[in-house]
């Protein structure tokens, strides 16, 4: 995935998927040429290794889309918790403040699939419940982001080619609304309000939208988009 660009997505990916593999940690994901952009049409499953579901990770600049320096840890560690365990094994409210994943499956999903925090998300570059900075560095393999608000726009339309699905999401610790709607989140600023400051297309009622917003402290999914 790091070295696949969207020039050559363009040129293979447009009416057919590709699968790609992400050198982090050996995961393969199709991919697709969708409206003048190149997506993942499955979801983000990094946690450090396919069967780790706790302890920490390192990420890298060679591998992910962080900076080559991070000014609170470098190279970035995030800290993953056990998905059975409320507020990322934290206390309440500190949902904005630590990363945090919740690692499973249920019938609506393509196999194991990852719900992040926006703390997570954003590998650990947006966090606090304050934070109104823009995103721009994520989860997401070197040379792939988080899409923004208008990107996730541009989706609108191709449920099928996008290759959606009733994923839910969780709430302090609890699956919600898995088998009903899916969420997946943007870098793009929502509103004033801290908490609530990343917009999310979502998937209800077979059609995709961009009408949703909630808390940066709900796990949610994660679809990257080549940036070049």
């Amino acid at each position: 995935m790091q070295t696949y660009t969207a020039s050559i997505c363009s040129a293979n990916a447009a009416s057919k998927s590709v699968s790609l593999t992400d050198a982090r940690d050996g995961q393969i994901y199709t991919a697709r040429y969708i409206n003048g952009n190149c997506w993942m049409t499955q979801d983000l499953r990094f946690i450090g290794s396919p069967t780790d579901i706790s302890g920490t990770m390192t990420l890298n600049s060679t591998t992910s889309n962080i900076p080559s320096t991070y000014t609170e840890e470098s190279p970035l560690v995030l800290t993953y918790y056990d998905p059975t365990s409320s507020y990322c094994g934290r206390t309440n409210g500190n949902g904005y403040i630590y990363p945090c994943a919740k690692f499973g499956s249920n019938s609506y999903t393509d196999g194991n699939t990852v719900w992040y925090n926006y703390a997570a998300a954003s590998a650990g570059t947006t966090v606090g419940a304050s934070n109104s900075d823009p995103t721009v560095y994520d989860i997401c393999p070197a040379g792939w982001r988080l899409p923004t608000g208008s990107e996730g726009q541009s989706i609108l339309g191709y449920s099928s080619v996008f290759n959606v699905h009733y994923g839910g999401g969780y709430d302090n610790g609890a699956p919600w609304l898995a088998g009903q709607r899916a969420y997946w989140w943007t870098s793009t600023l929502y509103s004033s309000d801290p908490t609530i400051a990343r917009n999310a297309f979502r998937y209800v009622n077979g059609s995709l939208s961009m009408d949703y917003n909630g808390p940066r402290s709900f796990s949610w999914l994660v679809r990257c988009i080549r940036s070049s």
